[in-house]
């Protein structure tokens, strides 16, 4: 009886695991969970940007920065004023040390999002990694005045 039982609560625990839903496994932020919730989501829509934005992210986090940057791609061409997908993928140009692209994607961002702080603190970063530290201060200092919760990237 213990061992049928046993073998009752594996089964219901496996079936649990196999019918999770993906949009809520895609919004974990939790490295292959939501790598796979989100390659669910874009399997029933593959136009589906914000599917490609946290899987973009989810590969970010496992420093997967190409299949990042294919993401973040391809959720700006699904939509082009998606201003945190150009932050996401601006931010893996930078792990890649692809200082240039990096700026670039942050300016867009600027451009669509003029108050999204957390561009202009991306930006700084890489200035700072540049060595083009006034114009690096210069963003911090934005990014403080528009959200004053920020704190100065060491």
């Amino acid at each position: 009886m213990i061992r049928t039982s046993l073998a009752v609560v594996i089964l219901l625990a496996g079936s649990a695991a196999a019918l999770a839903d993906p949009t809520e496994d895609c919004d974990k932020r939790n490295g292959e969970i939501q790598i796979r919730g989100c390659t669910e989501l874009i399997r029933l829509d593959p136009r589906n940007a914000y599917a490609h934005f946290n899987r973009g992210f989810a590969y970010r986090g496992n420093k997967d920065y190409d299949r990042a940057i294919v993401d973040y791609t391809k959720a700006i061409e699904i939509n082009p004023r998606y201003a945190k997908a150009y932050v996401g993928r601006g931010r893996a140009y930078d792990d890649k040390k692809d200082y240039d692209r990096a700026i670039a994607d942050f300016n867009t961002a600027i451009e669509i999002d003029p108050r999204y702080a957390l561009a202009y603190v991306a930006r700084g970063i890489v200035y700072r990694a540049k060595s083009e530290n006034d114009r690096a201060n210069a963003d911090f200092d934005k990014a403080i005045e528009i959200d004053p919760t920020i704190q100065r990237p060491r």
